[in-house]
């Protein structure tokens, strides 16, 4: 059996830092019209919380959110005073997607009942069809100590 590193079968984007803030949304992302994944994986890491976190993910037909609509069940677990802080995870297949209609684009949207807790958004692809890839440029240190 062959085993493979995380760095040749994921590629990681850090869509929103982690920080202090409010109700907002990450960019539009296409994780699978570049043809380089078949799944993808969206990561909410949240810090202390004063009220409800709630997320989830939404579809659209371009990188400017035209035609936006939620993608059935990418809602994550309402985050509160007594499960935080914690990490969150929504995976999707390009078949969780509208492609009929020309649905290629996702943003996770993250909604903050009270205060600026501190969170951030990570998108994860892989499945990967082609290796290795570039990772983004957010990703500064792969150390692997496996060898």
């Amino acid at each position: 059996m062959s085993y493979k590193t995380y760095a040749i079968n994921n590629k990681t984007t850090q869509l929103l830092a982690p920080a202090a803030r409010g109700t907002t949304s990450t960019s539009w992302v296409a994780p699978f019209s570049d043809g380089v994944a078949n799944r993808a994986v969206f990561e909410l890491n949240v810090g202390t919380v004063g009220g409800n976190v709630t997320w989830k993910l939404t579809q659209a037909t371009d990188s400017s959110g035209t035609g936006a609509k939620d993608i059935p069940n990418a809602v994550g677990v309402t985050i509160t005073t007594s499960n935080d802080p914690c990490v969150q995870f929504i995976e999707l297949n390009s078949g969780s997607l509208d492609l009929k209609n020309g649905f290629t684009y996702v943003r996770a949207e993250v909604t903050v009942a009270t205060g600026t807790p501190p969170w951030g958004v990570n998108l994860i692809q892989h499945q990967l069809r082609h290796k290795p890839v570039e990772q983004d440029t957010t990703v500064t240190a792969i150390v692997d100590v496996s060898n």
